[in-house]
């Protein structure tokens, strides 16, 4: 018996179609832009290295 059946990810809500209808339909408040932008920041500096120079040098340990 197979209690998982298949999901239908292709599946869109009545909810869906009408959000994504509003949002083609009205331009993006001053709060969606800035949110955007400040997400766009954090995925370029968490997901991609940024070449950074090291200014400082290896320590050097005393010999025990």
């Amino acid at each position: 018996m197979n209690i998982f059946k298949r999901m239908n990810k292709a599946f869109v809500s009545k909810i869906d179609e009408f959000m994504q209808q509003f949002d083609n339909q009205n331009s993006k408040s001053n709060s969606q832009e800035k949110e955007i932008e400040k997400h766009k920041t954090i995925f370029k500096h968490r997901d991609h290295k940024i070449n950074q120079k090291k200014s400082s040098s290896p320590v050097k340990w005393p010999k025990d």
